[in-house]
């Protein structure tokens, strides 16, 4: 733990903000996914490798995609001021801080930090540390001393890896600039050896409170050993390798989704390695202990395999005011498809009650294109916009190249029409499905995908043409825009620095 903090800031996790950038009126004309308050709807794109040569910190780089009068897709990306923070492994947007401009976070899950040595005042590196920084959106936003805090675990662990993932439930927007309630972020940690056990996991919890609605309170850190949370920590679990936040049963508070995709299922000699498990824990925030349940693929479809990995992605969304789940298990085997992968969706239950299952979705079947193949990875990523679900499959092909990519876009079922714990799809208009105009052989269309504001959409392609891209989807379909630095819509990369996976995150 860095003893150079102030006290509280060592109680918190948390590194004091950088100086604000802008005032609330910033954001009195902000639109649905607006960083910056113009009004215009934007969207930001994060590079994992993109520091210059030699300088490697583990952060990455970021660029913000400003939207303009022009209408989307047509932005002007520019890459975010290089003086700190940066990033580019994790992205995640939401209203935080309550007001109406998006704020923007980003996990760095292999930033170094440093502890204490002794009591001699010097310190030691503490490699794969991790940590997150949340900008606060604002006319400023991606520039010069623009307003943010870092929040770092409050024991810094080596290889701990915190902010691997992230989730965002945004607090409800104030009128006229001003601020409503604050939201809150989950922030996972799945290579931590928590409670002595290697690799087992664990995630934190914050709150935000404050004056302005900035001020994070100290976590609440979960593991798999902590009270009333079901199962056990074993070594390998990875619990926190993804992290969602929404309304699920619980009360009030938002409820915490946790994936551990290398969890075994069964135990002994009937283990299933590696099938994966999600966890839902019900007000996490409050209390003493918690409240949750677990599932494991095996209870919710007749299909689970060695390897699955349920859990490896998930996302939260709402249709008609009713919470989903979504979990993919991207090397799941459909109709016995080795890896072509499987996305479980899950109902908010009733007050006091758990989540029900509401369809097992996979490539040719339930309304979903195309037909399930070996190593798709179908529900790879997830994301919800508006009342569609969001699948990507980046290693799918497209009949003559391999790996090109493609995205689903999967509308919700009507609220009364749940699916059956069978692993029936409940009746839903037929989907939709994304490929680059242009595809490339290893492109991986679909590796990292958000919604945008206003049903449009943005797909990270970080393998196409050794720097990567973005594509940008209107609303009513219509072409892809693909995008990438030095196009002449975004700047190039400043320095010698070219980047090599620009779009490996996405946020909108």
């Amino acid at each position: 733990m860095r003893r150079i903090l102030p006290v509280l800031a060592l109680l918190l996790g948390v590194l004091g903000p950088a100086p604000a950038y802008g005032a609330p009126d910033d954001c009195a004309n902000a639109g649905a996914a607006d960083f910056d308050g113009d009004g215009f709807d934007d969207v930001v794109a994060g590079d994992p490798l993109g520091d210059p040569p030699g300088t490697w910190t583990g952060g990455g780089r970021l660029f913000f995609l400003r939207g303009t009068r022009e209408g989307f897709p047509a932005v002007r990306g520019t890459p975010f001021d290089g003086s700190g923070g940066l990033g580019g492994w994790v992205v995640r947007a939401g209203h935080i801080d309550g007001d109406r401009c998006l704020d923007l976070v980003v996990g760095n899950p292999y930033w170094t930090g440093s502890a204490a040595e002794g009591s001699g005042g010097g310190a030691t590196s503490v490699p794969g540390a991790g940590n997150v920084y949340v900008y606060w959106g604002g006319a400023g936003f991606g520039r010069t001393n623009a307003g943010r805090v870092e929040l770092r675990a409050p024991e810094q662990r080596n290889g701990a890896h915190f902010g691997w993932s992230l989730a965002v439930s945004s607090g409800s927007s104030g009128s006229s600039g001003s601020s409503g309630s604050s939201g809150a972020l989950a922030v996972g940690a799945p290579y931590e050896d928590a409670d002595g056990v290697p690799d087992s996991g664990a995630v934190y919890l914050y709150r935000f409170g404050g004056a302005d609605g900035r001020t994070p309170e100290a976590p609440r850190r979960v593991t798999q050993e902590s009270p009333g949370v079901p199962g056990d920590g074993e070594a390998g679990d990875l619990f926190g390798w993804s992290v969602a936040l929404g309304a699920l049963g619980g009360g009030p508070a938002p409820d915490l989704a946790v994936g551990a995709p290398y969890e075994d299922t069964g135990s002994g000699s009937t283990a299933t390695p590696d099938a994966g498990a999600v966890t839902v824990l019900y007000d996490p925030g409050t209390g003493t202990g918690y409240r949750g349940r677990g599932w494991s693929l095996s209870e919710l479809t007749q299909q689970a395999r060695a390897g699955d990995l349920f859990g490896y992605s998930l996302a939260y969304g709402e249709k008609d005011g009713v919470g989903f789940l979504a979990a993919g298990a991207p090397h799941a085997d459909p109709l016995g498809v080795r890896d072509a992968g499987i996305v479980q969706l899950m109902r908010r239950g009733r007050p006091g009650q758990d989540p029900q299952p509401a369809g097992t979705l996979w490539q040719g079947a339930g309304g979903v294109a195309e037909v399930s193949e070996p190593h798709d990875a179908f529900g790879f990523s997830l994301a919800f916009s508006g009342g569609d679900l969001v699948v990507g499959v980046p290693f799918d092909g497209d009949g003559t190249r391999p790996e090109t990519g493609a995205v689903h876009v999967i509308p919700l079922a009507e609220p009364g029409l749940a699916g059956t714990s069978g692993g029936q799809d409940p009746p839903r208009p037929p989907g939709r499905l994304i490929r680059a105009k242009t595809p490339q052989t290893y492109d991986h269309f679909g590796w990292s995908v958000s919604g945008a504001g206003g049903g449009r959409l943005v797909i990270g392609v970080p393998d196409r043409e050794r720097i990567g891209a973005v594509a940008l989807v209107p609303a009513s379909g219509g072409d892809v825009r693909m995008l990438r630095p030095g196009d002449g819509r975004i700047t190039p990369f400043p320095g010698p620095g070219k980047g090599t996976d620009f779009g490996a995150a996405v946020a909108g």
